[in-house]
C-alpha cells in the first residue's frame, strides 16, 4: 500500500526504482518493495538519475505493519 505519512510499524529500509519515466520507475520500486515483504511503502518524488540523465529514480521507504485486528504479542508468546 502506498502511503503519504509514514505509519508507525516497522521500518524495512529503503529501495530505489528505476525506469525511463516516473510510472515505470515506480512501479519498479513498489515491485522491489514487495520483494522485501513490505506492507506499506511512502514514495518520494521522481527525479532524474543525476549520472546519466536520463533514467527516473524513485526512492520509496519501506515499513511492514500487522495486519487490521492482529494481537501483538501473539497468544501463547511470553
Amino acid at each position: 500500500m502506498v502511503v503519504n505519512a509514514e505509519p508507525r510499524c516497522k521500518e524495512l529500509g529503503v529501495v530505489e526504482g528505476v525506469g525511463g519515466n516516473p510510472d515505470s520507475a515506480k512501479a519498479d520500486a513498489l515491485e522491489r518493495a514487495a520483494e522485501r515483504g513490505a506492507t506499506h511503502a511512502r514514495l518520494e518524488p521522481a527525479h532524474p538519475d543525476l549520472e546519466d540523465g536520463m533514467t527516473i529514480v524513485v526512492t520509496a521507504k519501506l515499513f511492514v505493519c500487522q495486519p487490521p485486528g492482529e494481537q501483538f504479542p501473539p497468544d501463547g508468546y511470553r
